[in-house]
């Protein structure tokens, strides 16, 4: 069994999105553990837990992977939990009006029954498909706009929607302005051969190419944003450490450059040599002529 590609550094879950959703990427059940850290393992059980200390309650699971392998759905329902799997191909194709109308069904019946329970959807990593077909739930069912919902979903599964092609497709079914969102990938995903190759563009595609920031143009914040809880702690640890760090070193200079040369108006000091003064060699000379001090006669040496 091999694990998903990216799905290690992928952030696990999300926060709560339109009131009524949490996405997070497939859980790997048990076969996956021996070739998993303690630290990276994520479980249907685990799911369950972190719902249960947010006090939250999970009533519907849909699984949006084209495959079985990750985890048995019985599981879920062992909890207590409806399940629902459609199958979405992803890689770059959207989810089609078929399975659009499904997931829109599904989630339908499954309100009118349990109006206070939330819905949990997951594809292999949480971000595309999910991101899709929640904004198209939130669009056609919650009375949002395209952008709002876009926006509603990248604050709780930040960066968002990373494919352009999904982002591109949802603008053009439901109407917005495409210009209004900047599709970053997540720092975790890794470019394809394909992105990495210079791309010949005409000027008339470059003048009507819509604007967008690449990572290293963001700023702090925009890039703070994308990570998750666990990430941004650990940022801010390593932040903190470099910062002590820095400061211990330069106190240890200080006081290693005070003993060796301590600061008299006959002794030299090697912060004071900055730049070429007229008493240059006067202070050469000093240097030099305190290594034959006798502190018996306080006299030089010649």
């Amino acid at each position: 069994m091999n694990i998903p590609k990216e799905w290690i550094d992928c952030p696990k879950k999300s926060y709560l999105i339109g009131k009524k959703f949490v996405a997070f990427k497939t859980p790997l059940d048990h076969k996956f553990e021996r070739k998993l850290k303690k630290i990276d393992i994520f479980t249907p059980d685990d799911v369950f837990e972190w719902l249960a200390r947010s006090k939250l309650q999970l009533g519907l699971w849909i699984d949006l992977t084209k495959t079985t392998r990750y985890f048995d759905g019985v599981e879920v329902q062992k909890r207590g939990c409806q399940y629902a799997k459609i199958m979405c191909e992803g890689h770059g194709s959207a989810p089609t009006p078929k399975q659009v109308q499904e997931f829109t069904d599904v989630i339908d019946k499954f309100i009118a029954e349990n109006p206070e329970k939330i819905i949990g959807v997951h594809c292999t990593h949480g971000y595309n498909r999910t991101g899709f077909l929640i904004v198209t739930y939130m669009v056609t069912r919650l009375q949002y706009q395209v952008d709002d919902a876009l926006k509603a979903f990248s604050s709780g599964r930040p960066p968002g929607i990373y494919r352009e092609q999904y982002v591109n497709d949802l603008v053009r079914r439901y109407g917005g302005d495409l210009t209004k969102h900047f599709i970053v990938k997540p720092i975790w995903v890794k470019k394809s051969e394909n992105e990495t190759k210079p791309m010949a563009i005409s000027e008339p595609e470059k003048r009507s190419e819509i604007p967008r920031l690449e990572y290293q143009q963001r700023s702090f914040t925009q890039r703070h944003t994308e990570l998750g809880p666990d990430e941004r702690r650990k940022l801010a640890a390593r932040r903190r450490w470099k910062e002590f760090d820095r400061k211990r070193r330069e106190k240890r200079r200080d006081l290693r450059d005070n003993e060796r040369f301590p600061r008299n108006n006959d002794r030299y000091h090697p912060r004071e040599r900055s730049y070429r003064s007229p008493d240059r060699n006067r202070r050469r000379s000093n240097e030099r002529n305190y290594r034959h001090y006798s502190k018996e006669n306080s006299s030089y040496r010649s």
